[in-house]
Order: C-alpha cells, then structure tokens, then sequence
C-alpha cells in the first residue's frame, strides 16, 4: 500500500485532488491510502505513533512557507524522526494552493468567457504572477493588496495564507466550477467536461471537452506534483525497494 499523508483536513480540497488522481492517474492494482491529519503538529504524532510495515511505502507532506521557522523546525523534526526508516518520503512544499498556482494551465482552465468578469480576473492573475515569480513581501502590490482587501497585519501574513486567498479570488470569478478554497474544490477540475455539456459555454474547456483521465494527467505533469513523486521513487529505489509505477 502507499500512504499519503498531508497536514490539510480529510475533507480539505487537498484530499480530494489527491484522491481524484488516485482514481484517474495511479495503478489500479497498488492500494493508497490518502490521509489529511488536520495540522502539522497532528501529522508529526502520526509519523511518530505509526507501525511501519516493509510492504507499505509512506509520501509526508509537510507546507513549509517561506521565513516560517516554526514550519522549518517541524519539517526538521519529521526528517529526524524518519532518517532510520527507509520506506518514509518526506516532501516539502510551500501548501497545496500553492501548487495550484503554478499549475501552468491555470489560467487557460479557469479564466473566465464572460469579458467584464475576464477584465477583473486578469488583474488578479497579474498579482498571482508576481507572487509564483518573487514571492509576497517584497512586492508593493501584493503586500497593498493584502493590506486592502483583507485588512491583515502583514507581520500576521504567510505565503501559505496569501497564496489560499489568492486562488480562492481567482477561482470564484469562473462560473465554472473551479473555485478553491480549503474545504472545497470544484467539480470541473475531477470531472469530466461532459458531465456539464450544458454550462460548457460559461467555461475555457468548451473547445476541448476534456475527460477526467486527461485532466488527471495535465494536473500530475503541469504541477510539482509529477517532480516530488519522481523523488520519492528515486529515493525509494536508493533504499532498495521496488518502484510504484504511476500507471
């Protein structure tokens, strides 16, 4: 069996994508077990707490933002509290809604049709760039950005929290059901466009009519997602353990 655990809730929007690529993207005949812990300091019991078995292997992601030292010490912990154990990965990356952002179809899945609605989205898109590009604090827009619509302390920011509530803005302008928060992901992005042949006019895909496999496959190559678990086998074949194709 493969384990992924992240710190995001079992009903958090990071589950569900990962159990939508299980389904459409994973070899049918390997078992996963997807399992969100609902806080870093709830995954570190559980990494703690677990009976590893060699015939199990086990992917821990772990958000560490950027100048967080607390995320950083709790990733040393983990890394610590796994160096003995070979069939353990340990991914480190900024959150899940980070990993959206990058995702280089984006913008082409989730941009608006509707022009007034495409204007506004755009000027939000153009934040999300300089954001995957230089990060938030040293860029003026973002930090007024941050400061205006939301009236946050900046000294109470993480690149984890702007980059939620910049897709969650992102996302809400399509009418098609792209929107992401923490606990939602909407259903086009695990669907397939035929199941909605009647809203296909509100939506950028309407050209293309993608399945839910093909979906699966842009998202796994188009974000980090294809990178980090390129490692992780790398690694898991270091230690001598048999490699888990992808399909």
């Amino acid at each position: 069996m493969v384990h992924i655990w992240h710190e995001d809730s079992t009903e958090s929007s990071t589950s569900t994508m990962w159990k939508f690529l299980v389904k459409e993207k994973f070899n049918k005949k390997v078992q996963f077990e997807i399992f969100g812990t609902n806080g870093n300091g709830k995954l570190v019991q559980k990494v703690m707490s677990n009976k590893y078995t060699d015939e199990d292997i086990y992917i821990i992601f772990i958000d560490v933002p950027f100048n967080n030292e607390k995320t950083l010490g709790i990733y040393r912990d983990l890394m610590e509290l796994t160096e003995d154990i070979k069939n353990v990965y340990v991914a480190k990356i900024i959150c899940f809604e980070d990993l959206i952002l990058k995702f280089k179809l984006l913008r082409e899945w989730t941009r608006p049709t509707n022009e007034e609605a495409a204007i506004r989205y755009d000027s939000i898109y153009s934040i999300v760039e300089e954001f995957n590009k230089n990060g938030w604090q040293n860029s003026i827009e973002l930090r007024e950005y941050i400061k205006k619509k939301y009236e946050m302390s900046l000294d109470k920011v993480s690149s984890e929290k702007v980059a939620a509530l910049l897709l969650t803005d992102l996302t809400r302008m399509s009418k098609a059901r792209f929107r992401v928060s923490k606990t939602q992901l909407g259903d086009c992005w695990t669907s397939s466009c035929y199941n909605f042949i009647n809203l296909s006019h509100f939506c950028s895909l309407s050209k293309d009519m993608l399945s839910s496999k093909e979906k699966a496959e842009y998202i796994y190559k188009m974000t980090s997602i294809k990178h980090i678990l390129d490692n992780a086998l790398k690694f898991f074949r270091e230690m001598g353990i048999e490699e888990i194709r992808d399909s």
